[in-house]
């Protein structure tokens, strides 16, 4: 079943205005006014991306009309501002947007719902630019994104309180014409998801979840990650440079996978665990230089490098580790460590390659 509605007054209905059940492939509902009824303006279950846009709802305010719908998954901004009114998202971004979006720093933008700018599209961030998560809900960039910040003027995201909550997924269409530059992220259950080969430079993560998380190409560079829960993970490939991972609850970077990681000049000190943790689950290769792993473990004795096989394909992780310091853990300096496998027929073996050279590994708790 399809449906469109529009041009209709659906208002002051004992219960629903609208109840979607179940096989209904696309509902187009625009133009109408909805309003006044004693049940939810919209209710469905289902989690297909139904188009609400450009509706009155008999209030402008995009917090008051996200009350009004009992379903997963509904665009319904822009709406109106009025009976048969002009259309306008006001400062509320939620859905699937359309078109161009411009965020201007003279107004606060709140994220009242998951919200997607797609392919064809382009998101313009100015510098100075305020956007508040109002709940636990992603920002997915998939098309073009212009938002560098300066020194002086950084784009700031942030979850309304202390709680962490939210995400930014950057999956960009065009990374080299893309840009993102000088943006703080606080308060998110994710900093940013960097998913792509996009470079992001000159980023504040504080208090986030994860702080950042570099996968498939992704190219982070002047960052810090400072009380987070994680600083950085890491799952796929990519290029990690000048950086900073402090106060970490847990790990100070987690990489996982079949990893193909650069790190430079990153400096990871006072993690609660492992400054550095790769549960090895199949070949790979890891390359660290110039990097300062210091002063972690401290909520027990951890290594401050730890690579240590426990599960997953054969194969070999290389790992090279040059002109860096490992120190002051407390518990062993660099812990490496492969395993034997059984698949219930045969053996096999996942090994870790170990290249240590021009690096200080001192002062730690228990072995270097």
């Amino acid at each position: 079943v399809s449906c469109d509605i529009n041009h209709t007054a659906i208002e002051n209905n004992k219960s629903n205005g609208i109840n979607i059940s179940s096989y209904v492939s696309m509902v187009k509902v625009n133009n109408n006014s909805i309003l006044d009824n004693n049940g939810y303006a919209v209710n469905t279950l289902s989690s297909t991306d139904y188009d609400f846009t450009n509706n009155w709802w008999g209030t402008a305010d995009g917090k008051a009309i996200s009350k009004k719908f009992n379903t997963p998954s509904v665009s319904y901004v822009p709406f109106l501002d009025g009976p048969d009114g002009n259309s306008t998202f006001g400062t509320f971004l939620q859905g699937s947007l359309l078109g161009n979006q411009h965020l201007t720093a003279d107004k606060v933008y709140t994220i009242i719902g998951n919200t997607t700018i797609g392919l064809d599209n382009t998101l313009t961030i100015d510098p100075g630019t305020e956007i508040i998560f109002d709940g636990d809900y992603t920002l997915t960039v998939n098309g073009l994104l212009d938002a560098a910040g300066t020194v002086n003027d950084s784009i700031y995201f942030h979850y309304k309180n202390g709680v962490k909550q939210g995400k930014i997924v950057l999956n960009v269409a065009s990374p080299y014409s893309s840009k993102a530059a000088y943006w703080k992220v606080e308060n998110l259950k994710t900093g940013i998801d960097l998913e792509n080969s996009l470079q992001l430079s000159h980023v504040k993560a504080l208090n986030c979840a994860i702080g950042f998380t570099v996968q498939n190409g992704g190219n982070l560079s002047n960052f810090s990650a400072v009380a987070c829960d994680q600083g950085l993970t890491a799952s796929s490939k990519g290029t990690v440079s000048e950086g900073l991972i402090q106060g970490s609850t847990n790990e100070g970077i987690d990489i996982g996978g079949g990893p193909n990681y650069t790190f430079s000049n990153v400096e990871v000190t006072k993690s609660g665990t492992y400054g550095v943790s790769t549960p090895v689950s199949g070949g790979g290769k890891l390359t660290f230089s110039g990097c300062n792993i210091h002063n972690n473990g401290i909520s027990g004795t951890y290594a401050g490098f730890n690579a240590v096989a426990s599960y997953g394909n054969s194969g070999t992780l290389i790992l090279t580790v040059s002109s860096s310091s490992i120190t002051n853990s407390t518990g062993q300096g660099i812990k490496v460590q492969g395993i034997k496998l059984y698949n219930h027929v045969y053996y096999s073996y996942l090994y870790v390659s170990c290249d240590i050279n021009h690096t200080a590994i001192e002062n730690n708790k228990s072995n270097g």
